[in-house]
């Protein structure tokens, strides 16, 4: 039986715009993402013939065990490939979980693209990446991304990507407070916000394209925000826990409840995480794989 490793990332949003609500029910955005030295960790083994989904304990609670492996997106993108092309084989997905489930860092999306990427090698489907993509849009919003991963401007639902050059290396610290946040939720919520007043993503993309930190800081934005604030207003303590601590810019990532900052560089992350007293704390840095 052959055997797959592969790691999973997370991904932070550096803006976050939403511009109108579309036919389909999905919403409309322009984003950009950055993926990050956070990551679940993903074992592929082929088996006769079932699909099977474990979650193993990392460094983030287990209180989401009890999630039926269909409503997994690992087990929905390995049931996708294996319908789409009549695998006759089955895979044992084991997934050590270092991303907190619901949070906004795109864990889930994240398994899904992974699963794709591993099991078109497994199964020896060799599907080039526009095929991959466009199963991945299948499955979520954010899979396409992870597909690509690096760091990415996306427009429609998510599923239309422009790659970014990696520069700058950002530091991040992300704080991730004991809070679940449905994401289908806060978007249902977005129709008692005023959407004309749109902002835009000129002033990020040019301080990304210069490597100015501090303006990438100011310019930080999102406005999944003001929904997820108003419902959880502990999100803005951690956020101004973050602002104190010495960070260019802090937002909250996705959905929520997780939250970033931006530092100077791995020591000025260092020192600011030590800082940091409530939620669990990660230093990172954007990661162009």
């Amino acid at each position: 039986m052959r055997i797959l490793s592969l790691r999973s990332p997370a991904k932070v949003n550096l803006f976050l715009e939403v511009t109108g609500k579309r036919e389909d029910g999905y919403h409309n955005l322009e984003s950009i993402l950055d993926t990050v030295s956070l990551y679940d960790l993903i074992t592929l083994k082929e088996n006769p013939g079932r699909i099977k989904v474990s979650l193993i304990k990392g460094s983030t609670p287990m209180d989401w065990t009890d999630l039926p492996q269909e409503k997994n997106l690992a087990y929905q993108a390995a049931l996708l490939l294996k319908s789409e092309f009549k695998i006759n084989r089955g895979v044992e997905i084991k997934i050590e979980k270092h991303i907190s489930l619901s949070s906004g860092l795109g864990g889930g999306s994240s398994n899904a693209a992974t699963v794709l990427l591993g099991l078109n090698k497994l199964w020896r489907i060799n599907l080039p990446s526009e095929k991959l993509l466009g199963l991945a849009a299948k499955l979520g919003s954010d899979v396409p991304f992870f597909i690509k991963k690096g760091r990415c401007l996306a427009r429609g639902r998510g599923e239309i990507l422009f790659p970014l050059s990696p520069f700058p290396e950002i530091w991040y610290v992300i704080i991730v407070p004991e809070i679940k946040i449905s994401t289908g939720d806060v978007y249902r919520q977005l129709s008692s916000l005023d959407l004309t007043k749109r902002k835009n993503s000129i002033k990020i993309l040019s301080a990304l394209e210069k490597g100015d930190l501090d303006k990438i800081g100011r310019y930080l934005f999102n406005r999944l925000e003001e929904v997820s604030l108003g419902n959880y207003p502990e999100i803005g303590d951690y956020k101004e826990c973050l602002k104190k601590s010495g960070v260019l810019g802090a937002l909250m990532s996705g959905s929520g409840g997780s939250l970033f900052g931006i530092a100077k560089d791995s020591k000025d992350a260092a020192k600011i995480a030590s800082r940091l007293t409530k939620g669990k704390v990660f230093v990172v840095r954007s990661k162009e794989e």
